[in-house]
């Protein structure tokens, strides 16, 4: 596998980890509202106009959570930081496949041959094909989203 192969990959993996983690804090914010809405509705009769702030603050709430956990974080996730990740992962390919990717778009910088330019990716290629074959992100859920 490419190194373009495996970054994205790599990015594919990290984006769905953002959006279960985001789903899951969503999704488990808006059933213990609605369950904690509907009980307090059920035994104290709510009015209207409280009900309608009820749903604004859930609605503030959703807002802000999905801004937190899904928004930032896909928004943040670039080449670097998934290329500094697989340099946690695997040291040894910390020094080789981000500098092989800033390289492989266009021509060879000028100072640089384009003999280097190409041997650098085809390096960083084999250190990419012999990476395990493990996912670099596996999403496992806050404890925001087991609560």
């Amino acid at each position: 596998m490419t190194l373009a192969l495996r970054a994205r990959a790599w990015r594919a993996q990290r984006r769905r980890a953002i959006l279960l983690e985001a789903a899951a804090v969503a999704g488990g914010g808006t059933l213990a509202s609605f369950g904690a809405l509907a009980l307090l509705d059920r035994f104290a009769a709510l009015p209207h106009a409280l009900r309608l702030g009820a749903f604004a603050a859930w609605a503030a709430g959703l807002a802000w959570t999905l801004r937190a956990r899904f928004w930032a974080p896909w928004r943040a996730l670039d080449w670097d930081e998934v290329f500094a990740a697989a340099g946690r992962a695997w040291p040894r390919s910390r020094p080789l496949l981000a500098s092989a990717w800033a390289l492989r778009e266009g021509p060879a910088a000028p100072g640089t041959s384009e003999e280097l330019r190409s041997e650098h990716a085809a390096r960083a290629d084999r250190l990419a094909d012999a990476l395990p074959e493990v996912p670099l992100f596996r999403w496992e859920p806050s404890s925001a989203a087991r609560r």
